[in-house]
């Protein structure tokens, strides 16, 4: 076997590097989606998921979530390039004016530093959940990605300035997205926007079939052989552990909720997991 080149030998490293990196990255990345989501409903979901369960249950909300953001990122770095903010134009004046000069940002970066992390606390501290993340997001992932931007690691693994911005941009961004991602899927379940509930196969008859769909077991999620359901009435977890063969009959809920009935349109879904067997009583966290 013919002896590699230094540039095939550093080119090999970096992609060794790359791939160990990008591995755990990920594999976090998807912890904290786990995180968001199910510590809303006081879950450790650790506890009952291995490695390849976190990777499965996580591909996929977290994989349309970073190709999203990578359309627009390389989107927004196109319209950069293509049309560029120019010092004499009115935008140029205008930023001029309102952004501090790299000097003074310098010269005063504590007190810039002290000021940045307290607007931080207020938005998670006082904003709505959906406007939290809104705003959260981009004032988490900017001070990461200029932080790490200048550091030597970074710059022998992806030598090109455009490009290791843009990367850092996507990869600063998806963490804190996936956790509110999380949180954010919780609260539709939690405050009645959009949910599937059960409609026939409980195990006991915990909530009558003739009450809106808004008082029914709602689907949290499954690990394994278990199923977890919310108990909207007094915020329960019911664990229902699957074993016969019949599958649970859920229906969908898309919007908000009117008093006692529902005026959202529903869809009913079949679910090809077993139900505990009618002799078997929930159990209740």
């Amino acid at each position: 076997m013919p002896e590699l080149s230094p540039i095939e030998k550093s080119w090999k490293e970096r992609a060794a590097t790359a791939v160990c990196i990008s591995g755990l990255y990920f594999v976090s990345v998807g912890v904290l989606y786990l995180w968001g989501y199910w510590s809303s409903f006081n879950i450790n979901i650790l506890e009952y998921l291995g490695l390849s369960d976190v990777i499965k249950s996580t591909a996929y909300p977290i994989l349309s979530a970073f190709v999203s953001m990578i359309i627009a990122v390389v989107y927004g770095q196109v319209v950069a390039v293509m049309y560029p903010i120019k010092p004499e134009s009115r935008v140029g004046r205008t930023l001029s004016r309102i952004l501090p000069e790299p000097q003074l940002l310098r010269r005063h970066a504590l007190d810039f530093a002290i000021i940045y992390f307290f607007v931080v606390f207020l938005v998670f501290t006082y904003l709505p959940l959906t406007w939290k993340w809104g705003f959260g997001i981009p004032l988490i992932a900017f001070p990461v990605a200029v932080f790490l931007s200048g550091k030597d690691f970074v710059i022998s693994l992806v030598p090109n300035s455009d490009i290791r911005k843009v990367i850092l941009i996507l990869l600063a961004v998806l963490p804190p997205y996936s956790y509110g991602l999380g949180q954010l899927r919780a609260d539709e379940i939690l405050n009645s926007k959009s949910y599937s509930y059960l409609v026939s196969a409980a195990p006991v008859d915990v909530v009558p079939t003739q009450t809106a769909p808004s008082s029914r077991l709602r689907l949290i999620g499954h690990a394994g052989d278990l199923m977890f359901l919310w108990e909207p009435s007094d915020a329960h977890t019911v664990l229902m552990k699957l074993e016969a063969s019949s599958p649970l009959v859920f229906a969908r809920f898309n919007g908000k909720q009117k008093g006692s009935g529902d005026t959202a349109s529903t869809k009913q879904e079949k679910v090809d997991t077993p139900p505990l067997p009618s002799d078997k009583a929930p159990l209740v966290k």
